[in-house]
């Protein structure tokens, strides 16, 4: 497990924000299953998902509970009460971002580790990149695609440079879905 590797002490406790749909989780638990962790989300319906996928992929998951909680509300939880907090592509989610890591900090022990992933303006990049060589007229199949598809296509575009841009101020509940002023 990643956090095992920075932590200044074992790891027996960990909290996951925002599960969604258990890409992250379900690594989590198969390569530590002896820890306790505390599997959250906004979403009782992703829970769910989560709880079906470590039951069909076969994954002990008798240390694991779930609760639906969004990262606002990490204060509700004990102080120094884990060992660890995974973050994977849910902190741009969360309105009060700065107040959710001071609230992540106070719950973490000490020596606790606390690892967060984010989607990068460079990946966004490539991605937008991607899909103008798949618009470009020198792309093989670019010829097969219909009006449609290639409009859908230029939106989706559109809207990861748009995302991309660091110049443009953005704000709202979800950051995928920002409102320019």
């Amino acid at each position: 497990m990643l956090a095992s590797r920075y932590a200044k002490r074992e790891i027996a406790s960990i909290i996951e924000i925002g599960a969604v749909g258990g890409t992250c989780t379900l690594g989590l638990i198969a390569s530590a299953p002896q820890v306790s962790a505390l599997i959250t989300d906004t979403s009782p319906q992703f829970l769910r998902i989560v709880q079906r996928k470590l039951a069909s992929a076969g994954i002990d998951s008798r240390n694991v509970r779930f609760a639906t909680l969004a990262g606002e509300y990490l204060g509700k939880l004990n102080e120094a009460g884990c060992d660890a907090i995974m973050i994977a592509s849910a902190l741009h989610h969360v309105w009060d971002w700065r107040a959710t890591l001071r609230q992540a900090a106070r719950i973490l022990r000490p020596g606790g580790v606390m690892v967060i992933q984010e989607p990068c303006r460079e990946g966004n990049l490539m991605m937008g990149m991607a899909l103008d060589v798949v618009l470009s007229p020198l792309w093989p199949a670019a010829h097969t695609l219909v009006q449609e598809d290639l409009r859908r296509i230029r939106m989706c575009r559109d809207s990861i440079y748009y995302l991309s841009n660091s110049n443009i101020f953005k704000e709202g509940e979800d950051k995928h879905s920002f409102f320019s002023q």
